[in-house]
């Protein structure tokens, strides 16, 4: 919880944050969604071997930009992640690496 306070500080110039294998579920990923809006520098957000389910990873999404418009790229693998779900992330990392005026990407 302190962590996800500190990304919405106006002084937090973070752009990784690296939590794999914390033993984080979607409880917490919801509270990381809650603050990443305010995340301004933050560019990638790790959270491989956790115990995200699709619920955690769609809010994760949504507070990021979407599909379409992504701020943030995730790291989430060894969660137990639906296939369609895996697929919206690596969609949002497309974008990212393609820039968002040149991706033809359909909204997930």
């Amino acid at each position: 919880h302190h962590i996800a306070t500190g990304l919405a500080s106006e002084f937090c110039n973070l752009e990784t944050l690296r939590l794999n294998r914390c033993d984080l579920d979607s409880s917490a990923a919801s509270t990381l969604s809650q603050q990443l809006p305010r995340a301004q520098s933050l560019r990638h957000l790790a959270l491989a071997h956790n115990n995200i389910d699709d619920v955690g990873c769609l809010k994760l999404l949504e507070a990021s930009g979407g599909c379409d418009n992504p701020t943030c790229s995730f790291d989430l693998e060894g969660n137990p992640l639906s296939p369609g779900c895996l697929r919206k992330v690596m969609q949002a990392h497309m974008v990212l690496e393609l820039g968002h005026s040149q991706s033809n990407t359909r909204t997930c």
